[in-house]
């Protein structure tokens, strides 16, 4: 996705508490292909939810935002 849809992250922050996991999920991941800072502390949220797989999904998604921005860096 990239940074250019940084506008979207407040939107997709709201979308991390929904009831429905595949929104939650959906939402975690367009946070991490955002990569920008204030994507990746909205993402970086999940890692105090109490739910385990939760955690793993957000760290799951801070890596793969790590990845991009290395291969966007090195590239």
């Amino acid at each position: 996705i990239g940074p250019a849809a940084d506008s979207a992250v407040p939107q997709l922050e709201a979308l991390l508490v929904s009831p429905d996991e595949d929104l939650r999920t959906a939402a975690a991941t367009a946070l991490g292909g955002i990569g920008t800072p204030k994507a990746i502390e909205s993402a970086s949220r999940l890692l105090t939810a109490k739910e385990p797989s939760r955690r793993l999904f957000a760290i799951a998604i801070l890596a793969e935002a790590r990845r991009s921005s290395s291969a966007a860096v090195a590239g």
